[in-house]
């Protein structure tokens, strides 16, 4: 991602591009397993009226201003907040040191009394403290941990090192925009069955640009294409072999995204892939040379010759669904697409 917007009030602009691998690369040997393999997935349970949830900065900083309002967007849906001692930290680019912020996801995920983590910011930060997070501990005692943009860091490691289904999407709805709502409250508030492309949304339409003969199964793993992207070789990405991929991004012109593709292809990133979801790719176009991000996603995933979907409602987006990343899902392609999930 070239830079991180400001998203409903909290993201802001900042490049990632020259420090995104320089923390994550440390820590390979705190892996409990692959647990596509080994590990049985681990739901944790559905939010209820009076839980409580914890707001944390785990990358960039956050401002008082942008807590209130999450505070007050969680009270309006019956769920109560504990902000974390280094939540309001600031520490150059970061929300404190890195210390301070794993300190605050670990904490959480021990406490009792703590129902759901929310990353209140996303920026950058996230892949350096992937070695101080004690993931044995989200194991046994596992919590939903929602965000998204770099907070993909987090979600894709609580799979891979814990086994635990995490939430990728807007920490909090606004009240105002009854498709994010929706959505967060039917995978957050509930064990309902959910098709991730089923909601009447007003702005996307998500269609089929691949085809496969009746549907595929898999765990869905992804996010911000960036953040997988540097990833590649710290021991903290999932493999997608077999798996149901979703990625998103903002502000890569079609250059870097074909750069990012092909280098997850080559490392093997890729292999195996059972069917590819595209959400919103904002900002990805080139005036200058008449290049559109959209041409240049679709020519690479065509190359993978599996069932594709484009266009879906999720990235750097106002409204947007709630992917849960570890769930086993089923992804049908035709005139109107489908993305099952299984609890």
């Amino acid at each position: 991602m070239a830079a991180e917007r400001r998203s409903e009030g909290i993201e802001t602009a900042l490049t990632r591009r020259t420090v995104l691998a320089a923390g994550a690369a440390g820590a390979a040997s705190l892996a409990i397993g692959d647990p596509t393999k080994s590990l049985k997935r681990k739901w944790p349970k559905a939010l209820s009226a009076g839980d409580t949830v914890a707001l944390v900065a785990p990358a960039s900083p956050t401002e008082q201003k942008d807590v209130d309002d999450v505070v007050a967007r969680f009270s309006a849906l019956g769920l109560k907040t504990r902000p974390m001692a280094h939540l309001l930290e600031k520490t150059g680019l970061f929300a404190g040191p890195d210390a301070d912020r794993a300190a605050d996801i670990n904490g959480a995920i021990k406490d009792d009394a703590i129902d759901a983590i929310a990353c209140v910011r996303g920026g950058w930060g996230c892949a350096r403290i992937l070695p101080l997070i004690d993931w044995a501990a989200l194991r046994a005692n596992p919590k939903p941990i929602i965000g998204f943009s770099d907070v993909t860091s987090l979600l894709v490691a609580a799979w891979l090192k814990a086994g635990v289904v995490s939430y990728h999407g807007m920490w909090v709805p606004h009240l105002d925009d009854p498709f994010t709502l929706a959505a967060w409250k039917r995978a957050l508030m509930t064990t309902e069955p959910l098709d991730l492309l089923g909601f009447d949304n007003p702005s996307y339409a998500a269609r089929s640009m691949v085809s496969g003969s009746g549907s595929v199964r898999g765990v869905l793993l992804g996010g911000n294409l960036t953040v997988l992207n540097q990833l590649i070789g710290t021991g903290y990405l999932p493999s997608f072999e077999g798996a149901i991929g979703f990625f998103e991004d903002t502000g890569e012109p079609p250059y870097r995204l074909d750069r990012m593709l092909t280098q997850m292809r080559m490392a093997g990133q890729l292999k195996g892939v059972k069917g590819i979801v595209l959400g919103q790719f904002v900002k990805c176009d080139d005036a200058e040379l008449n290049l559109k991000g959209a041409d240049t996603l679709h020519e690479f995933f065509a190359s993978l010759r599996v069932p594709t979907v484009v266009n879906a409602p999720f990235g750097h987006v106002r409204h947007q669904v709630i992917l849960p990343v570890g769930a086993e899902v089923e992804l049908t392609t035709g005139p109107t697409p489908a993305l099952k999930v299984e609890r």
